[in-house]
């Protein structure tokens, strides 16, 4: 039995002997369909610097700049607002949202297109690339719509991978400096 969804009504709930995901069981048109609903995602390019002093000039000026940003005041853009902290990201993105839904007829939400716009280029075209990231970053609904609580969520969700990031970088600074300082005992 290759039961991939098992039924609602199943009333154990620690029980999941009728559960088989197994991946030698699996179909090939299943694995592809798998693979197919996971997504496409390009591995991330990671340098490895033997030493310091493998890092080019350009590495470490793109590194500062992209640290500055990442602790600006105004990460997203000035024109988006105050998003130092969680609360302050959310009000701003509230103001956004109604700055957004004066262009619009809607009383409620604001169409996808509204926010689309960012993804043309100079000459009007629109970018393909950056439409589908703005597609995946702020999941309009079916009709291609967005209310104010999915517009908070989705700059939420993005103000909190900053601040992963952010975190994530300054604990690695410490254990990189506190590695150094026991190598260098």
């Amino acid at each position: 039995k290759n039961n991939l969804c098992p039924s609602i009504d199943d009333d154990d709930d620690n029980d999941d002997s009728d559960i088989n995901l197994e991946a030698e069981d699996l179909t090939a048109t299943e694995r592809a369909n798998i693979v197919k609903l996971v997504g496409d995602w390009e591995e991330p390019q990671i340098s490895s610097y033997d030493s310091p002093e493998s890092a080019s000039l350009d590495d470490i000026i793109h590194f500062s700049q992209t640290l500055a940003f990442i602790n600006n005041t105004y990460p997203f853009t000035v024109s988006f607002g105050n998003a130092r902290t969680r609360e302050a990201c959310v009000q701003s993105a509230i103001k956004v949202f109604g700055r957004l839904q004066r262009h619009t007829d809607s009383s409620e939400e604001i169409p996808f297109e509204t926010i689309s716009i960012a993804a043309r280029d100079k000459n009007g075209n629109l970018d393909e690339e950056l439409a589908k990231q703005l597609i995946h970053a702020f999941r309009p609904d079916r009709q291609g719509n967005l209310s104010l609580l999915d517009f908070a969520k989705s700059c939420d969700n993005v103000y909190r991978k900053l601040r992963l990031l952010q975190a994530t970088i300054k604990n690695s600074n410490q254990i990189s400096n506190a590695a150094e300082r026991i190598y260098n005992v």
